[in-house]
């Protein structure tokens, strides 16, 4: 008798809770940043993208696709 109550109460308690059935949405196409590991200044950064056009676009390295700059990279 006292496991069969216990039961229903534990079934009562767990059945009851808020559903989150609603995604979540978190926008991440904002105010993206990096930086190297030891330097203190960030630089912006677009998403989607990569590193070297980033580092192209804050005008870090020369652009690869004229003369011998990748070379340089």
């Amino acid at each position: 008798m006292k496991c069969s109550f216990l039961i229903v109460i534990l079934l009562l308690c767990f059945g009851c809770q808020i559903k989150n059935d609603i995604p979540k949405i978190f926008e991440l196409h904002d105010n993206w940043q990096f930086k190297k590991v030891n330097d203190s200044s960030w630089l912006s950064a677009t998403i989607p993208s990569n590193v070297h056009s980033d580092l192209l676009d804050n005008k870090i390295i020369e652009n690869p696709f004229i003369g011998y700059d990748e070379l340089e990279l």
